[in-house]
């Protein structure tokens, strides 16, 4: 890492402990941390989500494998469960994991706390991110939340009238409006703070959940 870049580091570091941050902010930092992590294989579920927001129309990477396979296996579950053939998605464990190996690696602190904004922006970040590969598997990315289990997630769609939603990854704990239990989020939504609390509202300034 060269002086500039250090600098660079320095900022997003105090940014991110004093939790002063929206998704603008992480996109800023998942952009620049992305050609230090881009080949070490520690950390390839936050490198998924650079690769994203870097290039918001992907053909590859995980959610692209998830997508296809789902479509390749016609939406089968394996055997006994719920769970969709060659459809892996992210465990909860396994990203903060992640997030905690990159901040001692990086010199960063990052709490429960910090973790659980940080996914919430990425989330945030990932809503209505475009797969398309050669051979036309195509879907998108929704955000969903869930005010009964405290669940914020993201779901794989082909974007169709009929087709199916598929849970990628969640994330728990967070303080969610009842009334979206019984709807998916269509609209787009924004992070922002309010006396320090991180939130989240739709275009039409309709707030959804907060930490």
């Amino acid at each position: 890492m060269d002086l500039k870049a250090t600098v660079i580091l320095k900022y997003y570091k105090k940014l991110l402990e004093s939790r002063k941050f929206v998704e603008f902010d992480i996109l800023g930092f998942l952009i620049f941390i992305r050609s230090f992590i881009h080949k070490n294989q520690k950390y390839t579920l936050i490198r998924e989500f650079a690769d994203l927001v870097a290039h918001r129309e992907r053909n590859q990477g995980i959610v692209m494998d998830c997508i296809r396979n789902a479509i390749d296996n016609n939406y089968l579950c394996i055997k006994n469960t719920n769970k969709i053939q060659g459809y892996t998605g992210i465990n909860e464990n396994d990203w903060k994991k992640e997030w905690n190996e990159l901040g001692d690696e990086f010199n960063i602190i990052f709490d429960d706390n910090i973790i659980k904004e940080i996914t919430l922006c990425i989330y945030s970040l990932a809503q209505k991110t475009a797969y398309i590969d050669k051979k036309g598997h195509k879907g998108i990315i929704e955000f969903d939340a869930i005010s009964r289990s405290g669940e914020i997630a993201l779901l794989t769609t082909e974007g169709q009238k009929d087709s199916l939603f598929i849970c990628f990854a969640k994330y728990s704990k967070y303080n969610i409006v009842s009334d979206y239990d019984s709807k998916s989020i269509q609209d787009v939504i924004i992070t922002y703070r309010e006396n320090g609390i991180l939130k989240v509202k739709d275009v039409s300034n309709n707030v959804i959940l907060e930490v």
